[in-house]
């Protein structure tokens, strides 16, 4: 009997001893490495210590993104973060190397449409790769949207008897017509025909039209057929064309809008310097704009102006991605949930000062300014159209082609901008359909 007693008693402390161990094999947490830029830190911080101190389950640590090429180096070799950031100039790179996880299965899993359509919808389908070898594939969940608004200098209207963008925008009046015509009585020269103010400048001009054809899109035109077919090349359509014809008039015709060749005027000519009446620029902003500005001049926001068929709103796509080499997909995925949920998308707004990619969180962005009207975020971030080398296949060869004839037609005044893109046409076609 003691030593039947002494073996159960044996045994016993082994299975307990096996017991301990389990336990504390699997309480063990998962561990997660997050990459994003340096700018992002004290944000990623934050989100990373809220994280850990409610999920005893997954640990998640920050690491500085070294830059776009080193990030694609780590994660062919396998030793990249199991989550990182990334913009609609890598995303297609990044996916077609195979180094972007699928999201859909997580998605239909634990996404409901409530969800999904809290997230812009634009941007949102965005994230789904619709040409090339991968489509169909999930490559992220949208970061945030900045999108293009008009900024003006109410002082400089006032003095100049004109009545303010917004005001026409109430009256339904805020059209290309009516911003060329403030244009060109805001734009101020001396005798011997030297610049003092001008009326406008846009950002979406030159060789980054590809990327922000916002005037393409108002006038009904396009760079690429998309959604119906992305590999088709639109751009020398005549809704395209005219819209190209307008912005190249701005400049060279009109000339309400510092040029950059032969000599750099946007180095002068700049919105928070006050000789600059009119800005088409990115709603985040602002952030840099007032302290710089001050209470040297008076000035507020709207929407861009009506096209023919549209305001033209653009958003870039900025995206949080799981590595397709990440060692714990479900650890990877807790936190990504975490990320960009409503609660974390509004302390992105309050550190960061970016628009947000949810729009239950877009009061904590139009929060940030008492001065300036932000609430039309909403608008323009609902009606917002997708950065085009978020879809474009071949976009970096793409690129190679178009560029120098925008260059040439829209920078330079070397040719009209439909015998630049007449010349370029056929090759782009070419490329776009050897897939």
């Amino acid at each position: 009997m003691r030593g039947s007693a002494r073996n159960m008693l044996i045994v016993g402390a082994a299975l307990l001893f096996l017991v301990i161990n389990c336990t504390s094999a699997q309480a063990a947490p998962a561990e997660i490495t997050v990459s994003i830029r340096a700018a992002y830190e004290p944000f990623m911080q934050e989100v990373i210590r809220r994280f850990n101190e409610s999920n005893s389950g997954v640990t998640a640590q920050y690491q500085v993104q070294p830059g776009v090429d080193k990030l694609i180096t780590q994660l062919v070799a396998g030793a990249g973060p199991d989550i990182f950031e990334a913009s609609s100039d890598d995303i297609r790179r990044m996916a077609e190397m195979g180094a972007m996880y699928d999201l859909n299965p997580l998605i239909q899993r634990d996404f409901s449409q409530h969800t999904i359509r809290d997230f812009f919808p634009t941007v949102w389908e965005a994230t789904m790769l619709r040409t090339g070898p991968k489509a169909g594939q999930r490559i992220g969940l949208p970061f945030y949207i900045n999108v293009p608004i008009f900024w003006f200098n109410r002082t400089a209207f006032h003095l100049a008897g004109l009545a303010p963008p917004d005001e026409l925008e109430k009256n339904r009046n805020w059209t290309w017509d009516t911003m060329l015509e403030s244009a060109r009585k805001l734009t101020r020269r001396e005798a011997d025909g030297n610049p003092v103010q001008y009326g406008m400048q846009t950002k979406y001009w030159g060789s980054n039209l590809i990327r922000r054809p916002t005037w393409i899109w108002a006038n009904g035109g396009n760079v690429v057929d998309y959604p119906n077919n992305p590999s088709h090349f639109v751009m020398d359509s005549p809704a395209a064309l005219e819209a190209l014809q307008f912005i190249h008039d701005l400049i060279w015709k009109h000339e309400v809008m510092p040029k950059t060749w032969p000599t750099n005027e946007r180095n002068q000519f700049k919105f928070v310097n006050g000789n600059l009446a009119m800005d088409d620029d990115g709603s985040h902003v602002f952030v840099q704009w007032a302290p710089a500005i001050g209470d040297s001049f008076e000035y507020d926001i709207v929407q861009r102006p009506m096209g023919r068929v549209s305001r033209g709103n653009r958003t870039s796509l900025d995206v949080y991605a799981i590595s397709a080499q990440t060692r714990d997909v479900e650890a990877a995925w807790s936190f990504m949930k975490f990320l960009v949920s409503p609660e974390m998308q509004r302390l992105q707004t309050s550190v960061l000062k970016l628009g947000p990619a949810r729009a239950s969180a877009v009061d904590a962005f139009v929060g940030l300014s008492r001065d300036l009207n932000l609430g039309i975020y909403l608008e323009t971030a609902s009606t917002a159209m997708i950065d085009p080398f978020a879809y474009l296949d071949r976009s970096e060869d793409f690129r190679r082609i178009i560029e120098p004839a925008l260059v040439s037609s829209m920078e330079r005044n070397e040719k009209p901008p439909a015998i630049a893109i007449e010349e370029v046409a056929e090759s782009i076609r070419l490329l776009l359909a050897e897939r």
